[in-house]
C-alpha cells in the first residue's frame, strides 16, 4: 500500500479548487435562490428562538438542498459535455435530477413549516 504524506501544497490546491467550484455555483440562479431561502430560515430560527435540535435540523435541510442543487448542476453540465446535441434521454435525466431538487426542497419546506409552525401556536 502506497504511503501518502501530508502536503500543504496539495491541501492548498484542494481548497483553491473547492473555492472555484463554489464561485461557479454562485452563478446558478436556482442555487442563489436556495441560498436566499436558507438564509431566511436561519434568520427566522434566531427570531423564533428555536431549540438547538430544531436549529440543527434547519441547517441540515439547508445544506441538503444545496447539495442537491450542486449535484443537479454537475449532472447537467456533464451531460451537456457528453451529448452537446439535444437528446431525449438527456432531457429525461435532466428533468429527473431537477425533480430530485424539487422533492428535496418540498421536504425541507414541509419540515420547516412544522418546526416554525409549532412556535406560532
Amino acid at each position: 500500500m502506497k504511503q501518502t504524506h501530508f502536503s500543504k501544497t496539495k491541501l492548498k490546491s484542494s481548497f483553491i479548487n473547492a473555492w472555484r467550484g463554489w464561485r461557479i455555483m454562485r452563478g446558478e440562479q436556482s442555487f442563489m435562490l436556495q441560498i436566499g431561502f436558507g438564509a431566511l430560515a436561519i434568520i427566522l430560527a434566531f427570531i423564533f428562538h428555536l431549540s438547538i435540535v430544531e436549529f440543527c435540523i434547519i441547517i441540515f435541510l439547508f445544506g441538503f438542498v444545496l447539495i442537491l442543487e450542486i449535484l443537479n448542476t454537475i449532472i447537467e453540465n456533464w451531460l451537456d459535455f457528453i451529448y452537446p446535441k439535444r437528446h431525449p434521454k438527456v432531457a429525461l435525466i435532466k428533468d429527473a435530477t431537477a425533480g430530485l431538487v424539487l422533492a428535496g426542497s418540498i421536504l425541507a419546506l414541509i419540515i420547516g413549516l412544522i418546526i416554525f409552525g409549532s412556535h406560532l401556536i
